[in-house]
């Protein structure tokens, strides 16, 4: 993906692009937690010439500002990372986060204009949508999580969700059925698929054949390897709802759409890579 090629999609995305009233307050939460954290990134934004507000954005996607956690991927600096990249340990989160950005070559960048901030933010975490999903705008810079009928870069959306997004939203309301309350917030602490997948062990996923009703999907793309697959190359998640189908979103025109994947199934089928459990049985 080359940004001389891009770049003319990211300024009509953000041209097009509306924050909805409702959502107003929360973005504006989230702007002053990032400015009350400035001081912590100007320095390494002397080290590097990234934005201090670039690398407090992607500091938030990849750790939520904790700055226990490292720029990179999200796991102690203070130890030999076990997500890619590898890297570690460090002795500050200075010196992993000047590590980060030159790893993936952001000091090498000298215009930080707005559309080079949204390509690299896509680089950053990975260009699949791009590259897997017919050039889909990437939910890493414009993903969303609300269940209103919306229309992003002026093309009608089913709903306003992102994969992760749409998981996040119906897994963690509160269901009742006879003799049974279900209640998922404390079930799912990340919002992110990559932060889903990566808080799974290996013990705990399950494979295709042992999925049940309400299991929550991975799927990757790019390197699918069974229950063993890392977690850093899964870039898809939905539900599953039985007899080999499941409900997904795709954060594009198609909205949420139920899509089989049992044998014969093609990409479903072929690149689904383990399960996730958190649902007790009769809810």
């Amino acid at each position: 993906m080359r940004y001389g090629l891009k770049w003319p999609d990211y300024a009509k995305q953000w041209d097009a692009m509306t924050i909805k009233p409702g959502r107003v307050a929360e973005f504006n939460a989230i702007a002053h937690h990032l400015v009350a954290l400035k001081d912590h990134y100007t320095p390494i934004e002397a080290a590097t010439g990234v934005p201090w507000y670039m690398i407090a954005l992607l500091h938030m996607r990849e750790a939520s500002n904790d700055f226990s956690r490292a720029l990179a991927q999200g796991d102690p600096w203070n130890r030999r990372s076990t997500h890619i990249p590898i890297s570690g340990p460090f002795a500050s989160f200075y010196e992993s986060a000047v590590w980060a950005l030159k790893h993936d070559g952001l000091n090498n960048v000298h215009d930080w204009r707005l559309e080079k901030q949204l390509y690299y933010h896509e680089i950053y975490n990975g260009t699949g949508y791009n590259d897997y999903h017919n050039g889909m705008p990437s939910p890493y810079i414009w993903g969303g999580s609300s269940d209103q009928p919306q229309d992003p870069f002026g093309l009608p959306a089913a709903a306003g969700f992102d994969c992760s997004g749409f998981v996040w939203w119906v897994m963690k309301r509160s269901y009742t059925v006879p003799g049974k309350t279900w209640d998922g917030t404390a079930k799912i602490p990340w919002r992110t698929t990559y932060d889903m997948a990566a808080h799974l062990p290996v013990a705990k996923r399950i494979p295709y054949r042992s999925l049940k009703p309400g299991d929550i999907l991975f799927w990757s793309s790019s390197a699918p390897h069974g229950v063993l697959t890392n977690s850093s190359a899964v870039d898809h998640t939905g539900i599953y709802l039985g007899k080999g189908w499941t409900i997904n979103s795709h954060g594009s025109g198609a909205g949420v759409t139920i899509n089989y994947m049992g044998a014969g199934a093609g990409w479903y089928h072929d690149n689904f890579v383990f399960g996730w459990r958190i649902m007790p049985r009769g809810v």
